[in-house]
């Protein structure tokens, strides 16, 4: 999806490593930008599940059927994250 390589310092990058690290018990250093969710990471249906759940507790949002279609890579995960709308 997504060519350019994600800032992992960012609040989005953060929570998506930890939440991934966490939901597939894998360490934080392998949660890599080019990581490949479903070949690398192993992560299947429920964990896309999971990982959708993990981020909303954090306050990040994803279509859950873009998670499942779209996000191929770590860094297509992040591209699909959206903070809370802010204060209106």
């Amino acid at each position: 999806m997504s060519s350019a390589v994600p800032n992992p310092n960012t609040p989005i990058a953060i929570a998506v490593t930890e939440v991934l690290s966490r939901v597939l018990s894998v360490p934080e250093d392998e949660v890599t930008p080019d990581a490949r969710l479903v070949d690398e990471l192993d992560a299947d249906s429920l964990d896309l599940s999971e990982i959708a759940a993990g981020l909303a507790g954090r306050g990040f949002l994803v279509d859950k059927a873009d998670l499942k279609s779209r996000a191929v890579t770590v860094a297509d995960l992040i591209g699909l994250v959206n903070s809370p709308p802010g204060p209106a």
